[in-house]
């Protein structure tokens, strides 16, 4: 890592991924980046011994691991933006592997554009399957119904501060950063797609993310929904009052994510199609 106030903070929260994290560190650490960095590992209350001796490990190649009890990883990754020196935030799971070299690409776009508040890359997914995931621009719309935005961006730390960072308060793990992209948007912050892979999602049937959101993404929905019911009601309504993209809106309703706001959004009963 190059030496001096780092510029961008690397945080990555790290529950019982002892076996994972050192390929995530690797990607980062074995890069000569171009400007100082730090990486920062939360330990968000690992209960295992070869977890808990990896992390001590890489404290001892210079990396901050701050402890803490298990409090999920929208929390761990709050405690790390608390801690972080870097202008920038750069979130990385404890199971995925980084592309430092497009996110130096990132930054520069970032440097010269002070409205730019995200930078999100594309991603090569390894392990259980392989595909090339490619998010596309920015689509409210789309962003509405379901995230295809991943958590591993470049993020203005001042414009993450002003939304009160991750919403620590969603019911079941895995959909932190949709909440985020949804907040970061409706509040004015600009997002930016770079196309090119910029990280590796490792695809794990069995990750935490993926045992709490899938069986419990109505109650997520809703969640999302109440919290931002005013904002996807001007949205819809817009929509509803163009007459276009009804499938979509029809869709949405299907799938119970509008039962908190359809009164406000049609000002009438949940229509059922």
């Amino acid at each position: 890592m190059n030496i001096g106030e780092p510029e961008i903070s690397i945080i990555t929260p790290c529950y019982n991924h002892g076996h994972l994290v050192e390929e995530a560190v690797d990607s980062v650490l074995y890069y000569k980046w171009k400007m100082p960095i730090e990486y920062i590992i939360v330990n968000d209350g690992s209960s295992d011994a070869f977890t808990k001796n990896k992390l001590d490990e890489l404290k001892a190649r210079g990396i901050t691991v701050i402890d803490q009890p298990n409090a999920g990883p929208a929390n761990a990754r709050n405690t790390a933006i608390t801690a972080a020196k870097g202008k920038y935030i750069l979130p990385l799971d404890a199971d995925n592997k980084l592309r430092p070299k497009v996110f130096e690409k990132a930054f520069d776009l970032m440097e010269e554009d002070d409205s730019l508040d995200v930078v999100y890359p594309e991603a090569w997914s390894f392990g259980s399957s392989n595909f090339h995931w490619k998010p596309g621009n920015v689509d409210i719309v789309k962003l509405m119904n379901s995230n295809y935005i991943d958590t591993c961006s470049l993020i203005r730390k001042h414009s993450l501060v002003e939304v009160g960072c991750y919403d620590d308060k969603i019911p079941f793990y895995g959909n932190e950063d949709w909440e985020l992209w949804l907040n970061m948007f409706f509040t004015g912050k600009k997002l930016k797609y770079l196309e090119e892979i910029g990280f590796e999602y490792r695809v794990v049937d069995h990750s935490l993310s993926r045992r709490e959101s899938t069986p419990n993404q109505e109650k997520i929905n809703e969640y999302i929904a109440e919290k931002y019911a005013a904002q996807y009601a001007k949205y819809y309504r817009e929509l509803f009052r163009e007459k276009i993209v009804l499938e979509n809106l029809k869709s949405f309703v299907h799938d119970h994510k509008l039962k908190s706001i359809a009164k406000i959004i049609l000002n009438k009963p949940l229509i059922k199609y």
